[in-house]
Order: structure tokens, then sequence, then C-alpha cells
């Protein structure tokens, strides 16, 4: 019982930690954002090149779409960790590591990691002592 308890603490820390290099990592889309908005900010225009508006608004939409998608995946998975050291919301967690695995290195680790450990029997027991 004690060393599945420290699995799911590992766990846990582990989801705490992918999620503030999440909130980080995310951060970097608004490079985007900001060349979006330089672009529609500069007067000059070729003739021979689309309109800026097109490409500033596409680079600041994309850019804001990829910051926002990730700033919620990271905060879901801090609050998976946050379940997980409370032992409750099995399926959620569980559900959240197979997102987590298309999320390249790290979040792959971790979301194997975490499948792994939470299909365990003494793991569900665990949360349907809770």
């Amino acid at each position: 019982m004690k060393k599945q308890n420290e699995k799911l603490n590992t766990l846990a820390i582990l989801h705490y930690v992918a999620g503030g290099l999440g909130c980080l990592f995310s951060c970097f889309p608004l490079i985007h954002v900001a060349v979006g908005i330089f672009v529609l900010n500069n007067p000059e225009q070729n003739p021979n090149n689309p309109p800026r508006e097109f490409i500033g608004y596409l680079f600041a939409g994309i850019g804001l779409l990829f910051f926002i998608m990730g700033q919620i995946i990271a905060g879901l998975t801090i609050y998976s960790g946050k379940c997980i050291k409370n032992q409750v919301k099995h399926k959620f967690s569980f559900i959240l590591s197979c997102i987590l695995c298309v999320c390249i290195p790290f979040g792959t680790a971790l979301g194997i990691y975490s499948i792994i450990t939470l299909q365990k029997e003494e793991i569900k027991n665990l949360y349907n002592n809770a």
C-alpha cells in the first residue's frame, strides 16, 4: 500500500512538472502573434504580395490558437496531478495520459508511464477506497 502511494505521489509530481513545462513552452507561439501584429501595423504594401491583413491575421490567429491550446493542456495536466495526489477521477487522469502521448518527447514518456501505472489493479483499488 505504501509503495503504491509513493508511485502515485511520484506520478503527481511528474504531472506538475510536465504541466509547468507545458505552460512555459506554450508561450512560444506568442512570437507568431507578435509577428502578426507587426505585419498588421507595418504600412508598406507591395502589390505583388498577398494582402498584409490576411498574413497578419493568419499569423496572429494561429499563434493565439496554439497558445490557448497549450495553456489548456498544461492546466489540465496540473489538475490531473492534483487528482492523482488526492486519488480521485481515475478516468480523467487516464484519458489525459492518453492525450499526453501526442506531446513529444516529455508528454509521451509521461503518458506511457501514467497509463502503465494507472492500469495496475492495486492502484485502481486505491482509487476505489479513497
